[in-house]
């Protein structure tokens, strides 16, 4: 028991931000949410997230990690760091 009345049982899941910054990065690179739930665990249980569970508690990183993985409608390539491949004379190298 939880020690409170009408609570019983486990805490609810509260991710932390390493888990919503995963979620964001792997939702923008396209990667399906059944394969995210199997990366997210839940401490308590340290077993995978179910699909549902990942969508109630990470609504706002799949929606904007969906938004952000698109440029000019095709998905990024996270193997390819645009701000590292900065031509010469923007990286003030004249």
């Amino acid at each position: 028991m939880s020690g409170v009345a009408g609570r019983s049982g486990r805490k609810a899941f509260v991710p932390n931000p390493a888990q919503r910054n995963m979620v964001r990065k792997l939702t923008g690179w396209g990667i399906p949410q059944q394969h995210i739930c199997r990366v997210v665990t839940n401490p308590q249980t340290a077993k995978p997230l179910d699909p549902k569970s990942l969508r109630k508690h990470f609504a706002l990183e799949i929606g904007t990690g969906a938004g952000r993985g698109q440029c000019h409608g095709r998905p990024l390539d996270p193997r390819h760091d645009t701000r590292m491949a900065a031509p010469a004379w923007h990286r003030g190298h004249y």
